[in-house]
């Protein structure tokens, strides 16, 4: 299996908490879509497609490249 890309980004639209980080509105933030689905702690078996694998708390991102979608969206993101 394999992710749609390597590295996705977001950009805060306002203020946000991040951790012990404050990130002003605006801020570009990126991550890697590969070790996020590959975290051994929260998907024990990553290299098996296993959709019942998924847990609510688990970042998931399967489409990352829709910035339209919102964090009321139906589809399922990356907090």
């Amino acid at each position: 299996m394999h992710h749609p890309g390597w590295l996705v980004t977001r950009r805060t639209t306002e203020e946000t908490r991040l951790g012990e980080w404050t990130l002003p509105a605006g801020t570009e933030l990126a991550y890697c879509q590969h070790a996020l689905h590959r975290d051994l702690e929260r998907f024990p078996d990553p290299h098996t497609f296993a959709p019942d694998q998924s847990q609510p708390s688990a970042p998931y991102s399967p489409w990352p490249a829709r910035p339209e979608r919102s964090k009321d969206s139906a589809w399922p993101a990356a907090p």
